[in-house]
């Protein structure tokens, strides 16, 4: 594993600091991972007679989506906001990415392999899943995250409409999210839906985001960092994805994954197995999903979210509480 320094930061404790020079919240979602793993693991290490006691060394995960992680705690770790500039101690989880992409390997284990071969990834020991001032009163809902930063991971609008339909038809609202800008791109492609099917919402903070998704029955979204902030969330998630394999991008979560049939997927981005340039504008197996497909896989994870709370003895889970946020 590499050094740890020393950080008076810290009180005297050593410190490791760590980042992922792969920018998206997703890769900071899997770094985090990444970082329980390794602080459990030297939390676990003897103490060196000349060194720090046991567990007194911190983990530091340096990142520019901090926000959206500040609802995760672990022993032995601190979440810390960074910009552009990077310290040259830093450790980069995310380097080799296209070696990564090639094995098509988890990306949380690779974040790991990368700090000290055979590190286990593992979840946060705690997430708060208190829904804090953001309620949406009209229940049961489903919240919608169709943007991805990459458009070729798009499902198309189309498909993303009917599934609204077939919600509404199964006796959900859908709420439907998209990040900062004018909204321009939620009117283009979910305007002709009628208000009782949806509503949405751009520009929200992360704390509005995710007590939205708290109070959902289940979230969909491609492969983008939405989907794998519910997952953190521990919300019922649903990937519509086509690229990459569902372990590479959501190992260590109950993501449920749909993908496609198709000879070509997952193409992992690779010439040999059936990805061209023109497949950027587009992606022409995404588009063989059917909406049909993912209500049912939402069924599906919606019923193993509620069988797991009654073994645990829960009779209200904080995933069906009620929520109201004011429509923009």
């Amino acid at each position: 594993m590499c050094e740890a320094s020393a950080g008076a930061e810290t009180g005297g404790s050593d410190v490791l600091d760590l980042w992922a020079s792969a920018s998206g919240i997703g890769d900071a979602v899997c770094a985090l991972y990444a970082a329980c793993g390794a602080a459990d693991t030297l939390a676990a290490l003897p103490a060196a007679p000349d060194g720090p006691e046991s567990g007194d060394v911190v983990v530091r995960l340096h990142t520019g989506h901090a926000g959206w992680l500040e609802r995760a705690r672990h022993p032995g770790l601190e979440i810390l906001p960074c910009g552009a500039e990077k310290s040259g101690t830093w450790v980069d989880l995310a380097r080799g990415y296209d070696e990564q992409l090639a094995r098509a390997q988890s990306r949380k284990q690779w974040y790991c392999d990368n700090l000290l071969p055979g590190l286990t990834p593992c979840a946060p020991k705690f997430v708060d899943t208190t829904i804090h001032s953001h309620r949406f009163e009209r229940t049961p809902y489903v919240v919608l995250t169709p943007f991805s930063a990459w458009p070729a991971r798009n499902w198309p609008a189309t498909h993303w409409r009917y599934l609204a339909a077939l919600l509404y038809d199964a006796g959900f609202h859908s709420v439907i999210l998209d990040g900062p800008g004018d909204g321009s791109r939620l009117r283009e492609a979910f305007g002709a839906l009628p208000p009782e099917w949806a509503t949405w919402f751009w520009g929200l903070p992360e704390e509005s985001v995710t007590d939205l998704m708290l109070g959902a029955a289940a979230v969909v979204g491609p492969d983008s960092g939405m989907t794998h902030v519910a997952a953190l969330l521990g919300v019922p998630t649903v990937a519509v994805m086509a690229h990459l394999p569902p372990g590479v991008v959501f190992s260590h979560t109950r993501v449920r994954a749909v993908t496609p049939g198709t000879s070509c997927a997952p193409c992992r981005w690779r010439p040999e197995r059936g990805y061209r340039p023109v497949c950027d504008a587009g992606c022409s197996a995404i588009a063989t999903i059917a909406p049909e497909q993912v209500l049912r896989a939402l069924q599906e994870v919606r019923h193993a979210a509620m069988a797991a709370d009654a073994d645990e003895g829960f009779q209200a889970s904080p995933r069906r509480r009620t929520l109201s946020v004011v429509e923009q």
